[in-house]
């Protein structure tokens, strides 16, 4: 009685070790493909809910934005725990990507703006988080206030980011051990 799956297994070992070169030039190949083809995913899978095509959650922000010039479905929220600079809001207004900003009523000590985008792709407004951001941190008097962001807009950006940075240091580890695996 024969063992069908070591057998297929021997012949599979047998036809790689034969054909190494074959076998690479397959895989990169494979890869090639996987990498020119996964690349649409990428940006279908940034970012939150919304954005997703054909979503009841996306089909609600593009009605705030459009039929209610809502420009704060996608916001971010500044915070300081003590008095707002006094040129913020004006400065974070002018930023790039910015739509609309405005103060909130404040919450004890703490004083909150709210910025809106107006940014047509999620990479825009990953982009504009990160020019609010440091808009923010530049303004006088930044540093005694204390200033945060925080909202969806912030975790979005600082989820992909961080995503993106682990990814690329696993790329590195694995990859090579990968092609010596296939090489031995």
């Amino acid at each position: 009685m024969t063992d069908a799956p070591a057998t297929w297994a021997k012949a599979l070992a047998g036809f790689v070790v034969a054909r190494k070169r074959m076998v690479l030039a397959a895989w990169a190949v494979a890869v090639g493909a996987a990498l020119a083809y996964g690349a649409p995913l990428q940006t279908l899978l940034r970012g939150d809910i919304s954005r997703v095509p054909g979503s009841t959650s996306e089909q609600v922000t593009q009605r705030l934005t459009r039929d209610f010039d809502f420009p704060f479905a996608h916001a971010l929220v500044v915070t300081a725990a003590g008095a707002l600079p006094p040129t913020l809001a004006a400065r974070l207004a002018a930023t790039p990507g910015v739509r609309a900003v405005r103060p909130l009523p404040p919450a004890g000590p703490r004083q909150v703006l709210l910025v809106g985008f107006g940014a047509a792709t999620p990479e825009d407004e990953e982009r504009s988080v990160g020019l609010v951001r440091d808009v923010a941190a530049a303004t006088p008097g930044a540093e005694a206030a204390k200033l945060a962001t925080t909202g969806l807009a912030a975790f979005n950006h600082d989820f992909v980011k961080l995503g993106s940075e682990q990814a690329s240091a696993s790329e590195a580890r694995v990859l090579p051990l990968v092609l010596v695996a296939l090489l031995v």
